[in-house]
């Protein structure tokens, strides 16, 4: 079956400095609505319901809410790549996902019960991917090669920034109230709202090509790694390397309880105070590394650099006995996740197997992203158990191995450099 033949297939033209702030505008946003439940309301959240089997019942929520994701990116962005409208292909489904995020989150903000709390994050995990894998695909889409290292970084840093604005919100209200996920999921709203009347798209599929079948649709959720292996040692990399991420964005949380002992309004505030220490390390080392990996047009060396930085963060952050150490050891780690964001994306949207399904590459590549933190929670809570439970301290040293066969896995990515 034919392929969209409108997206651009060689290098589009340097887009304007206004559709990159609206793109990360945007990106912000979308973390905000998804990542601040992720990292810190919906552990309170869950804790509140049931408080003496709190670790088991996130792992099962984000868990099975990761599922929906993996197969949602893929899905989406299909159907992105597809979509013929007067609203071009991606707008509609970026408006339509963060209006769904955000009703998914008035529900688990009203929820009582675990299985109510499951069933609207896994609706949730559903619509973020729809906005997600659209948004991503913008960057293939529109941005000409050299301004997307730097573009990349400051994309990358939304994460790290939605991450330490959630926090802060989380600080501001009580932790039973509604608005620590009301107004996370209203901004991502807005912001949806403001890219979709500001940003022009009218670009659509050929009009001579077939609806998409059920054979295609199966056929989104892989791209074969025999005929395009850049992608998928890409792919492996970032799946790595997001494992050991995704190890101290699930547990920080509990980290903070058990292991360093802090009550739960006191944990709600240290995790905006290492928000803020990551954040600024991390905003630091993208701009400086998405400029000279646009200047070099080298991305490999960046992520190794980012590997080893985060590896020891990631490790010191077990080892760490006190809040101090912690927050030095969050720093570091900061400081190799803002190179990692820098070159990563970028170096992905030149090893893209086909520009005329951009949505719907980046959504598997987004696998490489979701499935870890399905992953993670599972595999936590048995290394937590070792030597009598509470482990944390190879529990991170496990993360930070995985960060390292990351980076290895990057060196076997040809043609870039």
């Amino acid at each position: 079956m034919g392929s969209p033949a409108i997206v651009v297939t060689s290098a589009p033209a340097r887009s304007s400095k206004s559709f990159i702030t609206l793109l990360v505008m945007l990106q912000l946003g979308l973390w905000l609505a998804i990542l601040t439940p992720a990292t810190v309301t919906l552990s309170l959240r869950v804790a509140q319901v049931v408080p003496d089997q709190k670790e088991a019942a996130l792992s099962l929520v984000l868990g099975v809410g990761v599922l929906f994701a993996l197969v949602g990116s893929p899905l989406f962005g299909r159907l992105s790549d597809r979509t013929s409208s007067r609203f071009g292909r991606r707008r509609p489904w970026i408006l339509a996902g963060l209006a769904g995020t955000f009703l998914a989150m008035l529900a688990i903000g009203m929820a009582a019960s675990i299985p109510i709390i499951l069933v609207f994050w896994c609706l949730a995990q559903l619509c973020v991917s729809a906005a997600f894998a659209s948004s991503t695909a913008m960057v293939a889409d529109k941005l000409a090669p050299d301004q997307r290292g730097f573009t990349s970084g400051l994309l990358g840093l939304t994460q790290l920034v939605a991450v330490m604005a959630g926090s802060y919100v989380a600080q501001l209200f009580p932790p039973t109230s509604l608005l620590i996920f009301v107004v996370p999921g209203g901004l991502g709203l807005l912001a949806a709202l403001v890219f979709f009347v500001a940003v022009p798209d009218t670009e659509r599929p050929a009009p001579d090509l077939p609806p998409v079948r059920l054979g295609e649709i199966a056929r989104s959720f892989w791209v074969n790694p025999r005929r395009h292996p850049a992608f998928a040692w890409a792919f492996l990399s970032r799946f790595l390397i997001f494992m050991g991420f995704s190890t101290l964005v699930a547990y920080q949380v509990f980290y903070l309880l058990d292991h360093l002992h802090q009550p739960q309004a006191a944990a709600a505030n240290l995790m905006f105070v290492s928000s803020v220490y990551l954040t600024v390390a991390s905003l630091l080392s993208a701009l400086l590394g998405g400029w000279l990996s646009d200047r070099t047009g080298r991305r490999k060396p960046f992520v190794f650099g980012s590997a080893a930085l985060a590896a020891i963060g990631l490790a010191w952050v077990g080892m760490a006995g006190d809040v101090t150490s912690f927050l030095v050891a969050v720093t570091v780690s900061g400081f190799g996740k803002g190179l990692f964001y820098a070159a990563d994306l970028a170096l992905v949207s030149e090893v893209l197997p086909d520009p005329d399904d951009s949505a719907k590459d980046m959504g598997v590549f987004n696998v490489a992203n979701t499935l870890p933190q399905s992953l993670a929670p599972f595999i936590a809570p048995f290394v937590l158990a070792i030597g009598g439970g509470g482990n944390y301290p190879l529990l991170f040293v496990i993360a930070a191995c995985f960060v390292l066969l990351g980076a290895a896995a990057i060196y076997l990515v040809k043609g870039v450099r």
